[in-house]
């Protein structure tokens, strides 16, 4: 495995990009960090990192100069440079240093991710196949196994296959698949391994406990691991080790959920086991988070969570009155724990949900426009599903998505013309808020007098124009402010304040604390 090294003058920065990193699935042997060129140069000289991650401006010595002195001592790290658009040409500079790419701000995910397994593509075609710590892959192979876990073409042959090319052995004929989350990203510390993220620290935990175990990284914060057991008596040691590991992470203040799939054959391929250690994982709704769920366990799926047409009318007629309070009772009474505790799985009530938003979308304003917008995003939702920790959460998220929908086509609804004229400008808001926005535009968009638009908003709203317009600024902002690679300067701008100290100012009188505060409470609570 390698090493890699962040370089950038805002700790909330580094700390940041280490979370988007594990998050995207990438495993390091070592992460260390500096706030300058100065600190990264003594630093690389100590730890020499394979890949270094560096901003240009920074005090004492901005990100160029460092990158000239360690080439200069005969440093061959790969190196992404990341820089904002108002130093694009400062940036370009950078290449005579032997830049392997650089970034331009804001970074976006998959950016970072292409130019990460860029370098680390090189470094294993330069290295060639080293001797690797056991469990572990390379970043390829750690890929290609889990393009064989996420997709339906990985069968029993293709694995054995993966196996063999690569001089693995499983000393016992069955195994089993984990998926194993941690409920917070943030760092751990271990003896002998220094500060790691908890999932790479799972991993090798692992390895040591069982015959043969295949470990990769996987999205927030996750592990996915094949585990080599004996049929027999081998799931009855798998659930013993398992608890003895979940108590030795409760001790040291870390809590996962756990999904276990069914045991191997070799008409089950991959794909299936990983999808049944997905759905025991999900069971957290109901039983809670922290505990250990085996897929051959579950409820046998049954269709105990039916809608019916009248059902449906009756959601599309609370979502065209706006009537959330009701349709939240309706679902929960619904679906809840007795519903759903012991007569079917949580996968089978999420996919309830799915059919109907796609349902009910279909049905809003007699148009298909929302259920075609929820089709394409999905995957988004299920997404977020997973990360709720309750049935309300979960009820509440598939609430709040519903309304989206119906808001997604709002231009088609049958509102009186004074509400459909302040929900437009509400939209053109939520649209513009990054932008300049007075009175006179917000009027002239619905074609009425700026006095008595002003008064009809606050009469109908409950609340002034500009009290709104720094409301959807406001929340935006602390959208923004959570994401790692954004500076509080930066968001600022993005938010439609010029000066980050007016922002300061009015971002502390809506929240409580200033953007500084509530970025670093953020950072080490996601």
């Amino acid at each position: 495995m390698y090493s890699l090294l962040i370089v950038d003058d805002e700790n909330i920065i580094r700390k940041g990009l280490r979370v988007i990193i594990d998050d995207l699935g990438f495993s390091f042997r070592e992460v260390v960090e500096a706030e300058n060129g100065v600190q990264a140069l003594a630093i690389y000289e100590k730890h020499k990192p394979d890949i270094i991650i560096v901003d240009i401006q920074m005090p004492h010595m901005d990100g160029i100069e460092f990158l000239k002195k360690i080439r200069d001592i005969g440093a061959d790290s790969r190196v992404i440079i990341f820089s904002g658009y108002s130093e694009f040409e400062y940036a370009r500079e950078a290449i005579r240093f032997k830049v392997t790419e650089y970034l331009l701000k804001p970074i976006k995910r998959q950016d970072l991710e292409a130019a990460l397994k860029r370098a680390l593509d090189d470094l294993d075609q330069e290295k060639g196949t080293e001797e690797l710590p056991p469990g572990s892959l390379s970043e390829t192979d750690g890929n290609m196994l889990k393009d064989m876990l996420l997709s339906a073409g990985g069968s029993d042959e293709v694995f054995q296959m993966f196996l063999s090319e690569r001089r693995i052995e499983m000393p016992c004929p069955h195994f089993i698949i984990l998926y194993a989350q941690f409920t917070h990203l943030q760092l751990f510390s271990d003896a002998g391994q220094g500060s790691i993220l908890p999932a790479t620290m799972l991993g090798s935990k692992l390895v040591a406990m069982f015959p043969q175990v295949l470990s990769v990284p996987h999205v927030k914060n996750s592990v996915i691991s094949i585990i080599n057991i004996k049929k027999g008596d081998g799931l009855r040691e798998l659930r013993a080790s398992l608890n003895e590991m979940n108590e030795y992470l409760r001790e040291k203040g870390l809590r996962v959920n756990w999904g276990v799939s069914g045991i191997s054959s070799k008409s089950v391929p991959l794909y299936t086991l990983f999808r049944q250690a997905k759905a025991a994982f999900m069971e957290k709704l109901v039983y809670g988070e922290g505990n250990i769920y085996f897929a051959d366990e579950l409820p046998k799926l049954a269709d105990r969570l039916h809608f019916n047409e009248s059902d449906i009318t009756q959601m599309i007629s609370m979502l065209r009155m706006m009537d959330t309070g009701r349709l939240e009772v309706f679902i929960n009474q619904r679906c809840n724990e007795t519903s759903i505790k012991g007569m079917v799985t949580v996968k089978e009530y999420q996919d309830k949900l799915c059919s109907l938003l796609i349902q009910v979308g279909s049905g809003i304003n007699g148009s298909e426009k929302a259920a075609v917008f929820m089709a394409n995003n999905i995957y988004q939702f299920v997404e977020e599903l997973e990360e709720c920790t309750s049935l309300p959460a979960a009820n509440k998220r598939f609430i709040d998505t519903l309304v989206l929908i119906s808001t997604y086509d709002h231009k088609e609804g049958t509102k009186s013309g004074d509400n459909k004229s302040i929900a437009l400008v509400k939209l053109f808001i939520q649209k513009n808020f990054h932008k300049v926005i007075n009175l006179d535009m917000l009027a002239n968009q619905v074609s009425m007098n700026p006095s008595y638009f002003s008064v009809l908003f606050k009469k109908e709203e409950g609340i002034s124009l500009t009290d709104y317009i720094v409301n959807v600024r406001i929340n935006k902002a602390m959208e923004y402010l959570i994401d790692p690679q954004f500076k509080v300067y930066e968001v600022a701008t993005k938010t439609g304040f010029n000066d980050e100290k007016y922002f300061s100012k009015v971002f502390k009188k809506n929240v409580g604390i200033t953007p500084k505060e509530y970025k670093e409470k953020s950072i080490f609570h996601m």
